[in-house]
């Protein structure tokens, strides 16, 4: 019985030593894997074909072949923390172009690239934190480096990155001791993140943008040689050569910086990420802070738009937001008391007489009362001021401007005094604190994303006095069960709310359950969902046109213009009393027909640019004119698309003209009064739209990655029959 015993502990003590070794062997790392890739034969099935059964055993991959999304979507969910040498020098890219997303892949240390690859993409290596040096071939011809968005950048984010190395024949780009500049290096494109102590600037740099040292934390010092044409440094931060700019603090300096007397104007990205500074003196001749480009209050520290337009040839800096961006450990700034412009109480900013907040920096601790001076918080003025616990708001302050809240961890309750009117845009975004906020019944408006994030949150009472809501107030707020409609809010943007998503996810949130006061005219709530009342009938007159609004058609008839209206967009900031709305504007979201008759000479602008929820379009006993436009609206879009708008524009456009035209053509074809006076060839017209879509979807595509792509199929869209599509619109009816 014992010898049986002991044989049967020995056979099993080799099978468990089997079983280790093999499991060992399993988990091993593969030191190096070489795979080649085929239209059926993709990369998770060539890792098995080598004998990879774990793809996260993979330290270092060749790959040879065509290289598609899913591919490298494997490689980035599969191998992202492991992979350590990516060799792509026999892979092969759609159009020659890397426009896909190894982003993540921390534990990438190099990477090679193919000497066929024209293009390194939008952002496609961020957060790569492991990369330590990139070698760009000759054949690289442009690289995602757009001056004022450093998130752009191919290799955003990667920290670890201490050298960029280009080949000496690549016409566009060079590289100087691991850094980017242009061929001629007269421009200095980027600085590696990783990059340690001084850096020298070479003489020939006559420019330096946006993004060269964001991110560099661990430079110290920027110098230049004393003959430099452009440029002078001293005490390691660089100015222009007058010494009257600026321009860049490196952002490892630590402590405290005294601005030179000389400064008359602060980069736009001065002393931005520079987390170890702790206070700044700003003397009497400052008076510029560069800021953003087409919104110049977007600047958490900065002049208004009106002054600014007072300076005469101010120069724009094209910047992401304010000069002390991502200055965590800032406590204090202090300005000189011979300042025209700018004043200063216990290290926070204002303007001169002390009545505009403009910027509370952001490694203050504790709670903070507002003078009883200031009438008007800028906006951004505390984001991302984690350390602040409490505001105190005077019954003096009559506005808070957008996102001035933004970020302030920190809070937990706050009351609003009842001098203000309305809750900006985003006023309180990320405040994941933020249990209570008061509300007075003097505010009549909530803006978009007012507390988007806010998930601390558990429920909500808008006030009585509220009339509109904007869009998404409580995206994101993953805590709030409960809302309250009052009667008076009959203006609610339902277009990107989370009162009526039905799953949970990182941007909404789940719905909270919504209570409507029964009285509402236009909403009601359906099993706690918020929605539109099925009873609104609505009518009115236009000049001599009636207009009638029943179920979810809204019908125009009679003779005479529709005039023209603002486009409500592009009126945020605007007081009420300068905007004038259609008269459907509460309802634009629930009409999804549009009935025209009669003898309508014309449709204004923007009558209808605010109903996106629009499906067809009907014409009834019309008197068609030749030279009359319709849908003037779209035809603004149209121009906008061609003048170079956002992708905002192009994607909304796009949305709304392919959901709509093909069926208004549908119907005016098969309406037994379309006027032979018009010139329009319908089936023609109809391939030319067909032809803008698809140019339109592509812009849309690309626009987020590459400005360039968008003027090329720009061009392509007016090669297209773009511009007869355009005059066309002169004759429709």
């Amino acid at each position: 019985m014992c010898c049986n015993l002991a044989h049967h502990a020995v056979i099993f003590a080799q099978y468990k030593f089997s079983v280790k070794v093999k499991m060992q062997y399993d988990m091993a790392p593969n030191t190096h894997i070489s795979v080649t890739l085929s239209p059926k034969f993709r990369l998770q099935q060539a890792l098995k074909k080598a004998g990879v059964n774990d793809p996260a055993t993979v330290t270092s991959l060749a790959i040879a072949g065509r290289i598609t999304d899913n591919d490298v979507a494997f490689i980035r969910e599969n191998m992202g923390k492991t992979l350590q040498e990516l060799d792509l020098s026999k892979t092969s890219f759609r159009k020659n172009r890397i426009d896909v997303s190894f982003a993540n892949c921390t534990g990438l240390a190099s990477v090679s690239f193919p000497d066929t690859i024209v293009e390194i993409g939008y952002r496609s290596f961020s957060d790569c934190t492991g990369l330590k040096s990139v070698f760009i071939p000759a054949s690289v011809v442009e690289l995602d480096t757009i001056d004022i968005f450093y998130d752009f950048w191919a290799f955003a984010g990667c920290n670890g990155l201490t050298s960029i190395e280009v080949h000496p024949d690549n016409p566009v780009f060079a590289s100087v001791d691991g850094v980017l500049f242009n061929r001629e290096k007269t421009e200095l494109i980027k600085c590696p993140n990783g990059k340690r102590g001084d850096f020298f600037i070479p003489d020939t740099v006559e420019y330096i943008g946006r993004i060269p040292f964001s991110y560099s934390a661990k430079i110290t010092s920027l110098t230049v040689s004393e003959n430099h044409p452009e440029f002078l440094s001293e005490d390691g931060v660089l100015f222009t050569r007058d010494k009257k700019v600026l321009i860049r603090c490196p952002e490892g300096r630590q402590g405290d910086y005294v601005i030179p007397a000389s400064i008359v104007e602060l980069d736009g990205s001065a002393f931005s990420d520079c987390a170890e500074l702790t206070s700044v003196f700003i003397p009497a001749l400052v008076v510029e802070f560069g800021t953003c480009l087409g919104d110049l209050e977007d600047a958490g520290l900065g002049m208004s738009t009106d002054d600014f337009r007072s300076i005469e040839n101010k120069k724009y800096m094209a910047t992401e937001e304010s000069a002390f961006y991502g200055c965590k450990k800032l406590i204090s700034i202090t300005v000189s008391p011979e300042h025209s412009l700018y004043a200063s109480e216990n290290g926070v900013l204002f303007n001169k007489d002390k009545t505009e907040l403009i910027f509370y920096p952001k490694g203050r601790q504790g709670d903070y009362v507002i003078p009883a001076s200031v009438i008007k918080i800028r906006k951004l003025a505390f984001r991302n001021c984690a350390g602040l616990t409490s505001v105190t708001i005077p019954a003096s302050v009559t506005e808070i401007g957008s996102e001035a809240f933004w970020e302030c961890t920190g809070l937990t309750s706050l009351v609003i005094p009842n001098s203000m009117t309305k809750i900006n845009n985003g006023l309180f975004k990320d405040c994941t604190a933020l249990a209570s906020v008061s509300i007075p019944n003097s505010v009549t408006e909530i803006g978009s994303c007012a507390f988007w994030r806010c998930n601390a949150l558990t429920s909500f009472i808008i006030p009585a006095s509220v009339v509109k809501v904007g869009a998404n107030v409580f995206g994101g707020c993953i805590a709030l069960t409960s809302v309250f409609i009052p009667v008076s809010a009959i203006d609610i943007d339902l277009s990107l709310n989370n009162f009526t998503t039905n799953k949970r996810s990182e941007c909404y949130g789940s719905p909270p359950f919504v209570t409507v006061h029964p009285d509402n005219p236009f909403f009601t709530s359906d099993n706690g969902q918020l929605s539109y009342r099925t009873d609104i009938n609505l009518s009115g007159r236009i000049g001599k046109l009636e207009w009638t609004f029943s179920g979810d058609v809204l019908t125009i008839s009679g003779k005479g213009e529709i005039p023209d209206y603002d486009y409500s967009w592009s009126l945020r900031g605007h007081p009420e009393k300068d905007k004038k709305l259609p008269p459907w504007y509460l309802i634009r979201n629930v009409i999804k027909k549009l009935v025209l008759k009669g003898n309508i000479t014309k449709t204004g602008k923007n009558a209808f640019s605010d109903c996106d929820n629009i499906s067809s379009v009907t014409f009834e006993n019309f008197a068609m004119k030749h030279d009359m436009k319709n849908f003037p609206d779209v035809e603004d879009m149209i121009e906008r698309v061609l003048k170079g708008y956002t992708h905002w524009d192009i994607w909304k456009f796009t949305d709304w003209f392919s959901r709509q035209i093909p069926r208004m053509l549908l119907e005016v074809k098969q309406n037994k009064s379309f006027s032979p006076h018009s010139v329009i060839n319908p089936e023609e017209w109809h391939k030319n739209v067909e032809r803008m879509i698809f140019c339109l979807s592509e812009m849309t595509k690309t626009s987020y990655k590459n400005h360039t792509k968008m003027k090329a199929y720009r061009k392509k869209m007016k090669e297209e029959g773009f511009a007869l599509l355009c005059n066309n619109f002169e004759n429709l009816g």
